[in-house]
């Protein structure tokens, strides 16, 4: 994996701002090996304003699309509605 690529995963970006250490990163992410973890680090502080805004631009389209979901599935009451459908479909056997 490209440094690029790996930096621009989220669960990477907020382990290293919570102050995970690359060894903990590899640890977390088996996958992952120190020298991928150094890459990605060094991604960012050469890019750190590309990778800001990619970030930001990522929670905005993630907010876009959790609007658009919750507008056509309603979140509210769902767990009554499965639990309605369950008990239909148990009573139904």
């Amino acid at each position: 994996m490209s440094a690029k690529r790996e930096f621009r995963s989220t669960p990477l970006f907020l382990l290293l701002m919570i102050g995970a250490t690359p060894e903990e990163i590899v640890w977390r992410y088996p996958t992952l090996d120190l020298t991928q973890v150094y890459a990605a680090i060094s991604y960012y502080l050469q890019n750190r304003g590309e990778v800001e805004n990619y970030l930001e631009e990522r929670a905005v389209r993630h907010a876009e699309i959790k609007a658009e979901a919750e507008a056509r599935f309603n979140p509210k009451g769902i767990r009554e509605r499965l639990l309605a459908r369950r008990n239909q479909t148990d009573n139904g056997k």
